[in-house]
């Protein structure tokens, strides 16, 4: 799947260089979000290495220090291209549906995924304090610091990103379906946005809490942007 969104996005930017196409603010965003991306991916594959999925009793105390610090690099990554990915696509609704009211709408969805990414984004900074007891923390017997509830955050987050999912593909439908084309076309159409509903099933399987398969929601996400 990540392979597949990197060959989108190429052919995104080289459509737009060779077609003459208008850029875009939303091909701004996904421009800015590639590279986070593929920097969440490589830390994916780096974290097997350093322990990921094995009892911590079997692994060297420098390899469980090491992973904890690339998991609070994975979960920036993670606020940081949910947040552009979902910006992205709206500034592509704005683009291509001239309505007024549903740009004021989706104006609104663009601050309140701002909104949730600052908040979230901050809750990640400040989970464990000071901060490098996040990664140094586990060898206390008795935990220092302030200590967020990192599984009430997880949930929050993944819940609330669930529904702003479900939102956003709400919002394209109700215009879809007032398009004055054939039927055939317009389902044609309604498919092609409802194929990011794949993006939710990961999430509610797992209601958000925080997991290395989830890149391939960035996949599915970053593909939509760009196809």
């Amino acid at each position: 799947m990540g392979i597949s969104a990197a060959i989108l996005f190429a052919m995104r930017i080289v459509s737009k260089a060779v077609g003459h196409i208008p850029w875009g603010h939303d091909d701004n965003l996904i421009l800015a979000v590639f590279p986070v991306v593929v920097a969440f991916n490589v830390f994916c594959q780096i974290m097997p290495s350093k322990g990921l999925g094995l009892d911590i009793w079997t692994v060297r105390d420098d390899d469980i220090t090491t992973f904890l610090i690339y998991l609070l690099s994975c979960e920036f990554a993670y606020a940081i291209s949910l947040g552009l990915i979902k910006l992205s696509i709206l500034l592509f609704f704005l683009r291509i549906f001239p309505s007024r009211k549903f740009q004021v709408v989706v104006r609104w969805t663009m601050g309140l995924t701002i909104l949730l990414s600052f908040i979230y984004l901050i809750l990640f900074l400040i989970q464990r304090m000071p901060l490098w007891l996040f990664w140094e923390g586990w060898k206390d017997k008795t935990p220092r610091g302030v200590i967020v509830d990192g599984k009430a955050m997880g949930i929050s987050h993944g819940a609330l990103n669930v529904a702003l999912d479900i939102w956003m593909l709400i919002l394209p439908l109700s215009q879809l379906l007032k398009l004055g084309v054939k039927f055939k076309k317009k389902v044609g159409v309604i498919a092609m946005f409802s194929s990011h509903h794949s993006q939710y099933d990961s999430d509610s399987k797992s209601l958000g809490l925080f997991n290395i398969v989830e890149r391939d929601r960035y996949a599915v996400g970053l593909a939509l942007a760009c196809a």
